[in-house]
């Protein structure tokens, strides 16, 4: 009964990969009782999450005072962050390390099938998320994206490190996810990441047999997928719109100039963000009618950069250094792609939407408790030291 309580869980939290919709606002109270009642004292991502919250009461009150959005509202719009919550509910099941990431191994697995159903029923849409068409090119993003990248470089590490073919599997279908993305700066940071991987590694002949094996099948998969080839060439397309007609004129460097030469009505603003829009307000209104619709600005084209203008800077902020020190800190060779994984989502999240893409959060919590979990295993405890001059991180063990 057990299994079946974390399964249905797990998929209620990826809001039942949107074969069906869940209201914004229910998930959003779902989501802070599942995490609040199940908050414990000590723990290493305390901190970062209250601190996102309290920025995100901040950002409310900014959208509320400059663009008229209810606090209400602006709860609503918000939901995806208060996905961080469910991290004390993940941290509540007590599963030990193994446990955990033979269930990692599953999501990646189910999120990979349910991609390739999607794929193969298109036009029909069964999933939820960003599926988008048109003359050229067919590209998609499901609930649960962040996924993708996080099978590959999981499915890579654990291959390396225990040579058992399953994880071989979840690297084929991330990698099909990723390619079905369609986002170059999202496949550049995961070429990029995965090389990082191997080198953390270390050069011994089991890893050069190894890496060349799967780099084999990668191969064969790439030269054999209809998708990967099309995705390809429209990527160089695109390239070579952007030269023929010079950044200047490129959507992105003119959403970028409007947002910080007209965009933001005060320096406060533009520190505490804008506020998420509620699509039922006039703010958002605006923001969908005129801003995405009429001129086609889309936040999520500067990644990180244009979510601050969402959600403030402070709260990014938060974001971006509990990402560096998980990758900073050392761990086991096996648990490599935790830090990888988040050094891999800020890169991509340049001009992607990598680092908060459908439902990403929830992986994120999921990390957070495996990490704990990476910690306790090794009688470790993330410790941050309060030097004013610099921010250090290291292992201490824990105090019992």
């Amino acid at each position: 009964m057990k299994t079946l309580f974390y399964i249905f869980a797990i998929i209620f939290c990826f809001r039942f990969m949107g074969v069906f919709e869940v209201p914004s606002t229910t998930i959003s109270i779902c989501f802070l009782l599942m995490g609040f009642l199940n908050y414990k004292k000590g723990l290493p991502f305390n901190k970062y999450i209250l601190l996102i919250f309290a920025f995100l009461v901040l950002n409310a009150f900014s959208c509320w005072y400059f663009n008229g959005q209810t606090l209400l509202d602006s709860f609503r719009a918000s939901n995806e962050f208060y996905s961080l919550s469910l991290f004390w509910f993940f941290y509540s099941w007590k599963l030990n390390l193994a446990q955990w990431e033979k269930a990692l191994w599953w999501i990646c697995l189910c999120f990979g099938l349910c991609y390739i159903i999607q794929y193969i029923a298109f036009p029909n849409i069964i999933f939820g998320g960003q599926i988008r068409a048109g003359s050229a090119e067919q590209r998609m993003a499901l609930y649960g994206q962040g996924l993708a990248s996080f099978s590959v470089i999981f499915g890579i590490n654990k291959y390396l490190t225990t040579h058992k073919l399953k994880y071989v599997i979840v690297v084929l279908i991330g990698l099909f996810a990723v390619f079905g993305c369609g986002y170059r700066t999202m496949l550049l940071a995961l070429m990029f990441s995965t090389l990082l991987l191997v080198i953390k590694l270390g050069v011994s002949k089991r890893i050069i047999v190894s890496f060349l094996f799967i780099s084999i099948l990668l191969y064969f998969f790439i030269i054999n997928s209809d998708l990967v080839q099309s995705q390809f060439a429209n990527m160089m397309n695109r390239q070579e719109s952007l030269s023929e007609q010079g950044f200047e004129n490129d959507i992105r460097y003119i959403n970028l100039m409007y947002h910080y030469t007209e965009y933001f009505k005060s320096p406060v603003e533009l520190i505490l963000g804008s506020g998420m829009p509620f699509e039922k307000s006039d703010y958002g209104k605006y923001f969908y009618d005129i801003l995405l619709g009429t001129y086609n600005f889309y936040y999520s084209d500067w990644g990180l950069i244009g979510l601050s203008w969402m959600i403030g800077i402070p709260a990014v902020l938060v974001m971006l250094i509990y990402s560096f020190r998980i990758y900073r800190t050392k761990v086991p060779k096996e648990y490599l792609y935790m830090g990888i994984y988040f050094l891999n989502i800020v890169l991509s999240s340049i001009t992607t939407h990598e680092f908060y893409i459908h439902q990403n959060y929830v992986v994120q919590a999921i990390l957070f408790c495996v990490f704990t979990k990476i910690l306790e295993n090794s009688g470790q405890a993330l410790y941050v030291s309060k030097s004013k001059r610099n921010i250090d991180v290291r292992i201490e063990p824990l105090r019992k």
